[in-house]
Protein backbone atom coordinates (compact mmCIF):
# COMPACT_ATOMS: atom_id res chain seq x y z
CA UNK A 1 0.00 0.00 0.00
CA UNK A 2 1.52 3.50 -0.57
CA UNK A 3 2.76 5.32 2.22
CA UNK A 4 0.09 8.20 1.83
CA UNK A 5 -2.68 5.72 2.07
CA UNK A 6 -1.02 4.15 5.03
CA UNK A 7 -0.79 7.85 6.74
CA UNK A 8 -4.47 8.47 5.83
CA UNK A 9 -5.49 5.05 7.21
CA UNK A 10 -3.86 6.43 10.30
CA UNK A 11 -5.42 9.51 10.50
CA UNK A 12 -8.86 7.51 10.62
CA UNK A 13 -7.55 5.45 13.56
CA UNK A 14 -7.07 8.13 15.13
CA UNK A 15 -10.46 9.20 15.00
CA UNK A 16 -11.85 5.92 15.68
CA UNK A 17 -9.75 6.06 18.59
CA UNK A 18 -11.78 9.04 20.09
CA UNK A 19 -15.08 8.20 18.98
CA UNK A 20 -14.77 4.60 20.52
CA UNK A 21 -15.40 6.18 24.18
CA UNK A 22 -17.49 5.36 26.70
CA UNK A 23 -20.16 7.72 27.88
CA UNK A 24 -20.32 9.28 24.10
CA UNK A 25 -23.80 10.46 25.13
CA UNK A 26 -22.58 12.87 27.76
CA UNK A 27 -20.70 14.45 24.87
CA UNK A 28 -23.33 14.49 22.31
CA UNK A 29 -25.28 16.37 25.03
CA UNK A 30 -22.66 18.46 25.82
CA UNK A 31 -21.94 19.37 22.66
CA UNK A 32 -25.51 19.72 21.31
CA UNK A 33 -25.93 23.60 20.92
CA UNK A 34 -22.61 23.75 19.35
CA UNK A 35 -23.49 21.02 17.06
CA UNK A 36 -26.78 22.70 16.42
CA UNK A 37 -24.99 25.99 15.10
CA UNK A 38 -22.13 24.30 12.81
CA UNK A 39 -24.70 21.96 10.86
CA UNK A 40 -27.13 25.41 10.49
CA UNK A 41 -24.25 27.40 9.43
CA UNK A 42 -23.28 24.81 6.90
CA UNK A 43 -26.99 23.93 5.87
CA UNK A 44 -27.51 28.08 5.12
CA UNK A 45 -23.83 28.81 3.66
CA UNK A 46 -23.97 25.12 1.23
CA UNK A 47 -27.17 23.74 1.04
CA UNK A 48 -26.48 20.78 2.33
CA UNK A 49 -28.26 18.89 5.35
CA UNK A 50 -26.18 16.75 7.63
CA UNK A 51 -28.64 16.96 11.12
CA UNK A 52 -30.17 13.24 10.03
CA UNK A 53 -26.71 11.86 10.11
CA UNK A 54 -26.03 10.13 13.75
CA UNK A 55 -22.44 9.01 12.98
CA UNK A 56 -21.73 12.58 12.05
CA UNK A 57 -23.07 14.22 14.99
CA UNK A 58 -21.85 11.60 17.43
CA UNK A 59 -17.81 11.28 15.87
CA UNK A 60 -17.62 15.42 15.83
CA UNK A 61 -19.36 15.77 19.43
CA UNK A 62 -16.49 13.88 20.69
CA UNK A 63 -13.77 14.94 18.66
CA UNK A 64 -14.38 18.41 19.36
CA UNK A 65 -15.87 17.84 23.16
CA UNK A 66 -12.17 16.19 23.56
CA UNK A 67 -9.99 18.51 21.35
CA UNK A 68 -11.60 22.01 22.25
CA UNK A 69 -13.12 21.62 25.38
CA UNK A 70 -11.00 19.21 27.17
CA UNK A 71 -8.02 19.89 25.57
CA UNK A 72 -6.79 16.58 24.71
CA UNK A 73 -5.34 16.94 21.60
CA UNK A 74 -3.97 13.52 19.57
CA UNK A 75 -1.09 14.93 17.57
CA UNK A 76 0.09 13.46 14.43
CA UNK A 77 2.55 14.60 12.31
CA UNK A 78 0.58 15.74 8.96
CA UNK A 79 2.93 15.59 6.01
CA UNK A 80 2.61 18.48 3.91
CA UNK A 81 2.22 16.75 0.82
CA UNK A 82 -0.54 14.99 2.77
CA UNK A 83 -2.35 17.80 4.03
CA UNK A 84 -2.22 19.42 0.63
CA UNK A 85 -3.87 16.30 -1.00
CA UNK A 86 -6.37 16.21 1.49
CA UNK A 87 -7.14 19.54 0.70
CA UNK A 88 -7.10 19.23 -3.08
CA UNK A 89 -9.66 15.95 -2.92
CA UNK A 90 -11.93 16.77 -0.58
CA UNK A 91 -12.68 20.27 -0.90
CA UNK A 92 -16.63 20.48 0.02
CA UNK A 93 -15.23 18.49 3.01
CA UNK A 94 -12.60 21.27 3.75
CA UNK A 95 -14.94 24.23 3.13
CA UNK A 96 -17.70 22.49 6.27
CA UNK A 97 -14.44 22.10 8.27
CA UNK A 98 -13.51 25.77 8.04
CA UNK A 99 -17.34 26.29 9.35
CA UNK A 100 -17.21 24.63 12.08
CA UNK A 101 -13.42 26.07 12.80
CA UNK A 102 -14.89 29.88 12.84
CA UNK A 103 -17.81 28.48 14.71
CA UNK A 104 -15.60 27.08 17.46
CA UNK A 105 -14.10 30.18 17.04
CA UNK A 106 -16.43 32.24 17.81
CA UNK A 107 -18.03 29.78 20.99
CA UNK A 108 -15.07 29.06 22.57
CA UNK A 109 -12.33 31.73 21.68
CA UNK A 110 -10.31 28.81 20.39
CA UNK A 111 -8.07 28.74 17.41
CA UNK A 112 -8.26 25.95 15.08
CA UNK A 113 -5.57 24.41 13.94
CA UNK A 114 -4.74 23.74 10.17
CA UNK A 115 -4.26 19.92 11.37
CA UNK A 116 -7.48 19.56 13.59
CA UNK A 117 -9.01 21.19 10.12
CA UNK A 118 -7.77 18.32 8.27
CA UNK A 119 -9.28 16.17 11.14
CA UNK A 120 -12.40 18.06 10.69
CA UNK A 121 -12.01 17.70 6.97
CA UNK A 122 -12.05 13.94 6.73
CA UNK A 123 -15.43 13.87 8.97
CA UNK A 124 -17.46 15.65 7.10
CA UNK A 125 -16.03 13.87 3.65
CA UNK A 126 -17.10 10.41 5.39
CA UNK A 127 -20.65 12.05 5.67
CA UNK A 128 -20.64 13.43 2.03
CA UNK A 129 -20.19 9.81 1.29
CA UNK A 130 -22.57 8.43 2.98
CA UNK A 131 -24.87 10.95 1.47
CA UNK A 132 -23.28 10.17 -2.01
CA UNK A 133 -24.23 6.51 -1.60
CA UNK A 134 -27.72 6.30 0.11
CA UNK A 135 -28.80 9.22 0.24
CA UNK A 136 -30.18 11.69 3.49
CA UNK A 137 -31.97 9.69 6.29
CA UNK A 138 -35.72 10.81 6.13
CA UNK A 139 -36.43 11.90 9.85
CA UNK A 140 -40.05 11.00 10.46
CA UNK A 141 -42.29 12.34 13.76
CA UNK A 142 -45.55 10.42 13.99
CA UNK A 143 -48.41 11.57 16.14
CA UNK A 144 -51.42 9.60 16.75
CA UNK A 145 -54.45 10.49 18.73
CA UNK A 146 -55.19 6.59 19.58
CA UNK A 147 -52.57 6.63 22.19
CA UNK A 148 -48.88 5.37 22.37
CA UNK A 149 -49.47 1.55 22.04
CA UNK A 150 -51.34 2.84 17.75
CA UNK A 151 -47.92 5.25 17.22
CA UNK A 152 -45.75 2.81 18.03
CA UNK A 153 -47.21 0.07 16.01
CA UNK A 154 -46.98 2.68 12.70
CA UNK A 155 -43.24 3.47 13.46
CA UNK A 156 -42.42 0.30 13.58
CA UNK A 157 -43.92 -0.24 10.48
CA UNK A 158 -42.66 2.49 9.06
CA UNK A 159 -39.09 1.81 9.67
CA UNK A 160 -39.75 -1.68 8.51
CA UNK A 161 -41.57 -1.03 5.74
CA UNK A 162 -40.96 2.24 4.16
CA UNK A 163 -36.94 2.34 4.94
CA UNK A 164 -37.26 5.35 6.75
CA UNK A 165 -35.65 6.61 9.98
CA UNK A 166 -38.92 7.74 12.91
CA UNK A 167 -37.36 10.37 15.87
CA UNK A 168 -40.40 9.83 17.75
CA UNK A 169 -43.94 8.51 18.36
CA UNK A 170 -46.35 10.80 20.93
CA UNK A 171 -49.97 11.39 21.47
CA UNK A 172 -51.62 14.27 19.74
CA UNK A 173 -51.49 16.11 22.83
CA UNK A 174 -47.90 15.80 23.36
CA UNK A 175 -47.24 16.95 19.69
CA UNK A 176 -49.01 20.47 20.45
CA UNK A 177 -47.20 20.90 23.32
CA UNK A 178 -43.88 21.20 21.17
CA UNK A 179 -42.42 24.57 20.47
CA UNK A 180 -40.16 23.36 18.17
CA UNK A 181 -41.14 19.88 15.82
CA UNK A 182 -37.52 18.60 14.90
CA UNK A 183 -38.09 15.85 12.09
CA UNK A 184 -38.21 16.52 7.94
CA UNK A 185 -42.07 14.67 8.29
CA UNK A 186 -45.09 14.52 10.49
CA UNK A 187 -47.34 11.18 9.78
CA UNK A 188 -50.47 11.82 11.52
CA UNK A 189 -53.67 9.85 12.31
CA UNK A 190 -55.03 12.91 13.30
CA UNK A 191 -55.93 16.24 11.68
CA UNK A 192 -52.44 19.11 12.52
CA UNK A 193 -52.92 22.70 12.09
CA UNK A 194 -50.32 23.77 9.86
CA UNK A 195 -48.06 26.63 10.88
CA UNK A 196 -44.56 28.45 10.87
CA UNK A 197 -42.00 25.42 11.98
CA UNK A 198 -44.54 22.40 11.18
CA UNK A 199 -42.98 20.32 8.50
CA UNK A 200 -44.99 18.59 5.89
CA UNK A 201 -47.79 16.46 7.07
CA UNK A 202 -48.95 13.24 5.53
CA UNK A 203 -52.42 11.76 7.12
CA UNK A 204 -52.57 7.93 7.44
CA UNK A 205 -54.68 5.55 9.35
CA UNK A 206 -53.27 3.10 12.24
CA UNK A 207 -53.26 0.23 9.75
CA UNK A 208 -50.81 1.75 7.35
CA UNK A 209 -51.83 0.26 4.20
CA UNK A 210 -49.58 -0.12 1.04
CA UNK A 211 -50.82 3.11 -0.65
CA UNK A 212 -49.93 4.89 2.47
CA UNK A 213 -47.21 3.52 2.90
CA UNK A 214 -46.12 4.29 -1.02
CA UNK A 215 -46.42 7.75 -0.45
CA UNK A 216 -44.41 8.13 2.07
CA UNK A 217 -41.83 6.01 0.59
CA UNK A 218 -42.14 8.88 -2.41
CA UNK A 219 -42.31 11.26 -0.05
CA UNK A 220 -38.42 9.74 1.57
CA UNK A 221 -37.64 10.01 -2.34
CA UNK A 222 -37.65 13.29 -3.16
CA UNK A 223 -36.58 14.61 -0.03
CA UNK A 224 -33.27 12.33 -0.73
CA UNK A 225 -33.48 13.67 -4.43
CA UNK A 226 -33.18 17.06 -3.38
CA UNK A 227 -30.17 16.43 -1.16
CA UNK A 228 -28.18 14.72 -3.59
CA UNK A 229 -28.51 17.13 -6.17
CA UNK A 230 -27.22 19.74 -3.82
CA UNK A 231 -24.30 18.14 -3.29
CA UNK A 232 -23.94 17.64 -6.99
CA UNK A 233 -24.20 21.51 -7.55
CA UNK A 234 -21.93 22.32 -4.27
CA UNK A 235 -19.27 19.99 -6.33
CA UNK A 236 -19.79 21.33 -9.35
CA UNK A 237 -16.82 22.63 -11.96
CA UNK A 238 -17.44 26.28 -12.29
CA UNK A 239 -15.06 27.42 -15.18
CA UNK A 240 -15.18 30.54 -17.44
CA UNK A 241 -14.06 30.62 -20.95
CA UNK A 242 -13.49 33.77 -22.36
CA UNK A 243 -13.21 34.20 -26.50
CA UNK A 244 -14.33 30.69 -27.55
CA UNK A 245 -15.36 30.32 -31.18
CA UNK A 246 -18.27 28.25 -31.35
CA UNK A 247 -19.69 25.52 -29.68
CA UNK A 248 -17.62 22.99 -30.62
CA UNK A 249 -14.88 24.47 -28.77
CA UNK A 250 -16.71 24.87 -25.31
CA UNK A 251 -17.84 21.30 -25.68
CA UNK A 252 -14.18 20.70 -26.17
CA UNK A 253 -12.84 22.68 -23.32
CA UNK A 254 -16.20 20.68 -21.12
CA UNK A 255 -14.73 17.01 -22.05
CA UNK A 256 -10.95 18.40 -21.85
CA UNK A 257 -11.93 19.36 -18.25
CA UNK A 258 -13.39 16.01 -17.78
CA UNK A 259 -10.87 13.71 -18.74
CA UNK A 260 -8.55 15.49 -16.86
CA UNK A 261 -10.48 15.10 -13.65
CA UNK A 262 -10.70 11.45 -14.27
CA UNK A 263 -14.70 11.66 -14.82
CA UNK A 264 -14.82 10.47 -18.74
CA UNK A 265 -13.01 8.97 -21.73
CA UNK A 266 -11.54 10.35 -24.48
CA UNK A 267 -14.73 9.20 -26.60
CA UNK A 268 -16.99 11.45 -24.71
CA UNK A 269 -15.93 14.53 -26.85
CA UNK A 270 -17.40 13.14 -29.88
CA UNK A 271 -20.84 11.68 -28.03
CA UNK A 272 -21.04 15.10 -27.19
CA UNK A 273 -20.61 16.62 -31.01
CA UNK A 274 -23.10 13.78 -32.09
CA UNK A 275 -25.67 14.76 -29.38
CA UNK A 276 -25.82 18.16 -30.62
CA UNK A 277 -26.30 16.92 -34.43
CA UNK A 278 -29.08 15.50 -33.53
CA UNK A 279 -30.80 18.10 -32.09
CA UNK A 280 -29.61 20.88 -30.33
CA UNK A 281 -29.74 21.55 -26.39
CA UNK A 282 -29.52 25.48 -26.38
CA UNK A 283 -32.75 27.48 -24.74
CA UNK A 284 -32.59 30.87 -24.63
CA UNK A 285 -29.15 31.77 -22.99
CA UNK A 286 -28.17 28.55 -21.79
CA UNK A 287 -27.70 24.63 -22.83
CA UNK A 288 -27.39 21.83 -21.47
CA UNK A 289 -24.95 19.42 -23.90
CA UNK A 290 -25.01 15.50 -22.65
CA UNK A 291 -22.82 12.54 -23.80
CA UNK A 292 -23.37 9.15 -23.65
CA UNK A 293 -23.69 7.64 -20.08
CA UNK A 294 -21.21 5.06 -20.96
CA UNK A 295 -18.10 7.08 -21.88
CA UNK A 296 -18.15 8.61 -17.98
CA UNK A 297 -16.44 6.60 -15.14
CA UNK A 298 -17.40 9.38 -12.55
CA UNK A 299 -20.50 11.36 -12.49
CA UNK A 300 -19.58 15.30 -12.05
CA UNK A 301 -21.75 18.23 -12.90
CA UNK A 302 -19.62 21.20 -15.23
CA UNK A 303 -20.66 24.79 -15.70
CA UNK A 304 -19.37 27.11 -18.17
CA UNK A 305 -19.68 30.79 -17.99
CA UNK A 306 -18.81 32.16 -20.92
CA UNK A 307 -17.36 36.06 -20.90
CA UNK A 308 -18.75 36.69 -24.40
CA UNK A 309 -22.10 35.20 -25.27
CA UNK A 310 -21.33 32.41 -28.20
CA UNK A 311 -24.18 31.62 -30.57
CA UNK A 312 -25.23 28.00 -30.58
CA UNK A 313 -27.71 26.67 -33.09
CA UNK A 314 -30.94 28.17 -31.98
CA UNK A 315 -30.09 30.92 -29.47
CA UNK A 316 -26.24 32.94 -28.14
CA UNK A 317 -25.90 31.22 -24.80
CA UNK A 318 -24.06 32.64 -21.77
CA UNK A 319 -23.86 29.54 -19.43
CA UNK A 320 -23.55 25.77 -20.53
CA UNK A 321 -23.94 22.91 -18.10
CA UNK A 322 -22.52 19.59 -18.63
CA UNK A 323 -23.91 16.66 -16.52
CA UNK A 324 -21.51 13.37 -16.98
CA UNK A 325 -23.70 10.98 -15.87
CA UNK A 326 -22.67 7.39 -15.47
CA UNK A 327 -24.78 4.32 -16.64
CA UNK A 328 -25.13 3.46 -13.40
CA UNK A 329 -26.28 6.74 -11.87
CA UNK A 330 -28.09 7.72 -14.76
CA UNK A 331 -30.37 4.22 -13.81
CA UNK A 332 -30.62 4.86 -10.32
CA UNK A 333 -31.26 8.05 -10.20
CA UNK A 334 -33.04 9.39 -13.39
CA UNK A 335 -35.86 11.40 -11.53
CA UNK A 336 -32.98 13.72 -10.13
CA UNK A 337 -31.66 14.03 -13.98
CA UNK A 338 -34.74 15.05 -15.01
CA UNK A 339 -36.01 17.25 -12.34
CA UNK A 340 -32.74 18.78 -13.16
CA UNK A 341 -32.81 19.79 -16.55
CA UNK A 342 -36.45 20.55 -16.20
CA UNK A 343 -35.56 22.84 -13.68
CA UNK A 344 -33.28 24.60 -15.81
CA UNK A 345 -35.51 25.10 -18.53
CA UNK A 346 -37.67 27.49 -16.48
CA UNK A 347 -37.89 31.28 -17.38
CA UNK A 348 -36.94 32.25 -13.44
CA UNK A 349 -33.98 30.22 -13.51
CA UNK A 350 -32.71 31.52 -17.24
CA UNK A 351 -33.42 35.09 -16.23
CA UNK A 352 -31.50 34.79 -12.86
CA UNK A 353 -28.18 32.86 -14.65
CA UNK A 354 -28.51 35.86 -17.14
CA UNK A 355 -28.70 38.84 -13.99
CA UNK A 356 -25.77 36.53 -11.70
CA UNK A 357 -23.44 35.64 -14.54
CA UNK A 358 -20.63 37.90 -13.04
CA UNK A 359 -21.01 36.79 -9.52
CA UNK A 360 -17.88 35.09 -8.25
CA UNK A 361 -17.92 31.58 -8.00
CA UNK A 362 -18.60 30.78 -4.60
CA UNK A 363 -21.64 33.62 -4.25
CA UNK A 364 -22.68 32.10 -8.35
CA UNK A 365 -22.65 28.66 -6.95
CA UNK A 366 -24.97 29.80 -3.71
CA UNK A 367 -27.33 32.10 -5.93
CA UNK A 368 -27.51 29.49 -8.48
CA UNK A 369 -28.82 26.44 -5.79
CA UNK A 370 -31.40 28.96 -4.79
CA UNK A 371 -32.35 29.45 -8.20
CA UNK A 372 -33.10 25.93 -8.57
CA UNK A 373 -34.76 25.42 -5.34
CA UNK A 374 -32.34 22.81 -4.11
Amino acid sequence: MPQEEVRYFGYLFLILRKQAMSDTDYYLAAMHDTMVEILDVIRERMAVDFRGDDVLLRGLSVHIYTTVVRKNHLRTAFWENDGQGIRQSYPIGLEMAIVAAQVLGRRYDYAVSNEEILYLTLHFQAAIERMQNIGQTLRILVVCHYGMAAASLIAARLERSAGVRVVGSMSMQSFRELAHVDADLVVSTENIEAGDGVPPIIYVTPMLPDRELQQIRQFAETHCMESILMLYIMQAHIIDIEGAEDARAVLRRAADVLEQEGCVTPAYFDSLVEREQLSSTDLDNIAVPHGNPDFVQRTQLLILRLKTPVHWRLSDVQTVFVFAVSRADFQKRFRLISSFYKRLSHPDVREGLRKNSGLDEKEFRLAFLHMVGA
